[in-house]
């Protein structure tokens, strides 16, 4: 039997999936682990007109859509004086352009659809912005939601849950907005060279 979560042992926890001791343990490579070595990880804060920060945990849930706009504007709009925006300084620190993705991980799908018409309506991220569905979503109506019909163009990209492997060959897509839950466990995102 191969186990292939760290989850499915806890040795005598009452929870565990197999009541059994482990027999081997299956290690990532040199390189992969070098790979995950290089690894850089920050925090960047984001902050109104006022100086003040900008949240959405926490935020209740009739004011989470404009919390989660305003967020998503600061984030992907250019700063003083036509500076890069954070969302453009972040892409800019990973070196293979074939690489050159982010990911904006919301709350739920709501919101995924939410954020993702925010940076779309930006003329930087126009068609460069993929929302994450669920694999039974109604395709048409998660990028439209409520609002009117309106053409191809003006609509966000939706790709559904099962899809997700894709993002990353498409080459017009730069940023993936989904739902933590949607993609914590099991998906790899891999380009055309097959490379995370």
């Amino acid at each position: 039997v191969v186990l292939m979560s760290g989850t499915s042992w806890a040795g005598t926890s009452t929870r565990a999936h197999v009541v059994a001791p482990v027999g081997a343990v299956l290690t990532p490579s040199p390189r992969s682990l070098a790979a995950v070595s290089e690894s850089e990880f920050s925090t960047h804060f984001l902050y109104d007109d006022e100086g003040r920060p900008l949240s959405l945990s926490g935020v209740e849930p009739k004011a989470r859509p404009a919390a989660c706009r305003a967020m998503v504007s600061r984030l992907g709009s250019p700063g003083r004086g036509g500076a890069p925006s954070p969302l453009e300084q972040e892409l800019a620190k990973v070196a293979d352009s074939r690489r050159r993705r982010a990911i904006l991980l919301v709350g739920s799908y709501k919101e995924a659809y939410t954020a993702a018409e925010v940076l779309h309506g930006m003329e930087r991220w126009h068609g460069r912005v993929r929302v994450l569905t669920a694999d039974d979503a109604d395709l048409e109506q998660a990028v439209r939601g409520s609002a009117p019909p309106r053409s191809e163009a003006d609509r966000v990209t939706a790709l559904r849950r099962g899809d997700l492997a894709m993002f990353a060959q498409d080459p017009t897509a730069e940023v993936l907005v989904a739902p933590l839950m949607a993609v914590e466990r099991g998906h790899n995102i891999l380009n055309a060279q097959r490379n995370a």
